[in-house]
């Protein structure tokens, strides 16, 4: 099994981003990146990051991918974050 950061969302100065993630992640979702990772993850886990760039937040989703679907992710998506 391979983990792989596989998107990076990025919100600005909200009250609660966690709620605010819910909407950008389930736009993401229904992109042909987020269905195909939504489809063939074991695992997804967010880790909530400052973007001190823009004084927001960033989230990193992370996937757990059996091998050969993280060769196929790496060849398909390699340049998305």
């Amino acid at each position: 099994m391979i983990k792989l950061v596989v998107k990076t969302l990025k919100l600005g100065d909200v009250e609660d981003p966690e709620v605010y993630l819910g909407a950008v992640a389930y736009d993401w979702f229904l992109t042909e990146h987020g269905a195909w990772v939504k489809e063939h993850s074991l695992d997804m886990v967010y880790n909530q990051n400052i973007d001190y760039t823009s004084y927001g937040y960033a989230f990193n989703i992370t996937a757990t991918f059996k091998d050969e679907d993280a060769l196929i992710y790496k060849l398909k998506w390699s340049n998305v974050k």
